[in-house]
């Protein structure tokens, strides 16, 4: 712990792997990573995970999540590096990649459709949890499993969104017990409201957007202090405040 003495070769590596990829992954055509050299997939959760890690550029962050909603099919965001599959687990890192790709709608589309539309409202599913994994066909078979009654129904994993609505939508990222950033994305939605209890406070945020005006409220524990950075799309640019 507290060992900064490897810093600088984890900080070599990391350039290496990201000028590697760069290079021998990244398919212009497809505007996604390739799994490997002599791959022909192109997976959801290596090109989600290009964008989180920051392997991926500003730039290439938009063209990769573009190229993942476009292969969406009817009951979600197919896994192609696990066959025929939906993975909830592997969908809510595709949820963050987007935001920080700078195109919530993009993930917001992806919450509603797969796991409001489908994921709860179904009537095979239980209507108040989630599926751990199913086929694209909307078949409740998980590729992963031989036996369909291994499949949970009730799987931790799947709750993406809870972590996608609260620390990207409502913006809320806390770093330790004293310091916090807001950076609400909410795309477009016209409001919402979130919040969370630690347990020297609580936090919370809302926002509610009028046809003049947007108005964005937080709430933080006494004794912390943190910035809000707020997006100025006319701009193509944000603002913070500290």
């Amino acid at each position: 712990m507290a060992d900064t003495s490897i810093t600088a070769n984890w900080t070599s590596t990391i350039t290496g792997i990201e000028t590697a990829a760069n290079q021998l992954l990244w398919n212009s055509t497809q505007g996604l990573y390739k799994d490997n050299e002599n791959a022909t997939i192109y997976p959801q959760d290596g090109n989600a995970w290009s964008i989180i890690s920051g392997v991926a550029n500003s730039t290439t962050a938009v063209t990769i999540s573009n190229s993942l909603r476009s292969r969406w099919g009817t009951y979600g965001a197919p896994a192609p590096e696990a066959g025929d599959t939906i993975s909830p687990f592997i969908s809510g890192y595709e949820l963050q990649a987007h935001f920080l790709a700078g195109q919530p709608q993009n993930a917001i589309g992806l919450i509603r459709y797969m796991w409001a539309d489908f994921m709860l409202d179904d009537p095979r599913m239980t209507n108040s949890t989630f599926i751990e994994g199913y086929d694209v066909s909307g078949a409740l078979h998980y590729p992963a499993y031989s036996d369909d009654a291994r499949v949970s129904h009730a799987h931790g994993w799947s709750t993406g969104p809870l972590l996608a609505l609260s620390s990207y939508v409502a913006g809320l990222q806390v770093l330790n017990s004293t310091d916090w950033i807001a950076y609400p994305r909410p795309g477009n939605l016209s409001a919402f409201e979130a919040g969370f209890e630690l347990s020297y406070g609580s936090y919370a945020s809302s926002i509610k957007v009028d046809s003049d005006c947007t108005t964005y409220s937080l709430y933080t524990p006494p004794g912390t202090s943190g910035s809000i950075i707020l997006d100025v799309p006319a701009f193509d640019a944000n603002i913070t405040v500290t």
